[in-house]
């Protein structure tokens, strides 16, 4: 079966995407689905990091169980334990955060590869979003490659994308790579890039500590050739 077999029609699309609100049980259901086959049916692009390895110090789990954990992680924000309750709330606030778990599904599949996964993520999306039709709504691409999140304690959520994923051809209207909302999803700031003192080669973690400084972590000199084993973060 095609993965066009399964929903042939929109309500079998919108459902589908219902189903992927976050809620109790859902990374044990989308897990399921793995184990048998079935979620790469659906969702043939996963199929293609199934047991995938990622031979370096920092990686802990297959590159599958590592996206399938991200959404286990969301899905713990529906009812966070006693001094998450900020953090839980955020949830809350997102008008489609089935869109959220559709992101997660697909922002490692690019791991296939060795260099350049994230470009290659985005490209892999672009099926996706075509068999989905209306059931998801178009993406701005200008943002496309996020690695990293941050919440200040003014519940301010800073957010670090990677411009360098955004295909060439789209790149001149790529937004600066730190981005700053309020609680209502307002931009209140942006910057960073070349050009802004001594940057990064290759963004790739942002964390806003309690005093209200922003730091930011990535690699240097990228793209290039790295060693296996060894980090160059």
């Amino acid at each position: 079966y095609r993965a066009d077999d399964f929903f042939p029609a929109g309500a079998d699309r919108d459902a589908l995407v219902a189903f992927l609100t976050p809620k109790a049980g859902l990374y044990a259901r989308l897990s399921e689905m793995h184990d048998c086959g079935l979620l790469g049916r659906v969702f043939p692009e996963f199929q293609a990091i199934s047991w995938r390895v990622v031979r370096d110090f920092y990686h802990k789990y297959t590159v599958d169980e590592h996206t399938l954990l991200t959404i286990r992680g969301l899905e713990r924000l529906v009812n966070p334990p006693a001094g998450r309750e900020r953090i839980g709330s955020l949830l809350t606030e997102l008008r489609a955060p089935e869109l959220l778990v559709v992101a997660l599904l697909y922002h490692d599949v690019g791991k296939w590869k060795d260099d350049r996964h994230d470009e290659e993520s985005v490209r892999m999306a672009g099926p996706m979003l075509e068999r989905l039709g209306e059931a998801v709504p178009p993406f701005d691409f200008r943002v496309p490659g996020v690695t990293s999140i941050s919440v200040d304690t003014r519940d301010h959520v800073w957010v670090l994308h990677v411009p360098q994923s955004i295909p060439e051809a789209q790149r001149a209207n790529a937004a600066p790579p730190v981005l700053e909302f309020d609680t209502a999803g307002k931009l209140l700031s942006s910057w960073g890039g070349p050009g802004t003192g001594t940057w990064l080669g290759r963004e790739h973690g942002i964390f806003a500590d309690a005093k209200g400084f922003i730091w930011l972590g990535g690699r240097a000199g990228w793209p290039r050739a790295t060693t296996p084993g060894v980090s160059d973060d």
